[in-house]
């Protein structure tokens, strides 16, 4: 799992903020993308499956997951890659569904 956090235009809808989430990893390789809403914690979120091709011929598919969502000015993406999909995905919703975001001290 890795936590990225961004600046975040609160103007932008989440579906805006995947969809260009979803135009870089597109450039990068990544493909057959699928959303769908989500809950973390008490707030609305995005999910983004995605997945690619292993690199150096090996057999095989990269399966991702993100998940967005937005606190005021910032953005989280809490993001999960597998090589067993079936296994994993159901494990990955559980953890994110576990995020808190902390009031600052």
């Amino acid at each position: 799992m890795i936590v990225f956090r961004f600046p975040n235009d609160p103007n932008k809808s989440l579906k805006v903020l995947c969809d260009e989430v979803q135009q870089i990893l597109a450039g990068k390789g990544f493909a057959n993308f699928t959303t769908a809403e989500t809950t973390i914690g008490s707030r609305a979120g995005l999910m983004l499956d995605f997945d690619k091709p292993k690199v150096d011929g090996i057999a095989g598919h990269w399966y991702c997951r993100e998940y967005f969502i937005t606190e005021g000015t910032l953005r989280y993406t809490l993001g999960f890659g597998t090589t067993n999909k079936a296994d994993m995905f159901e494990l990955y919703d559980r953890m994110a569904k576990s995020f808190e975001i902390l009031p600052e001290r």
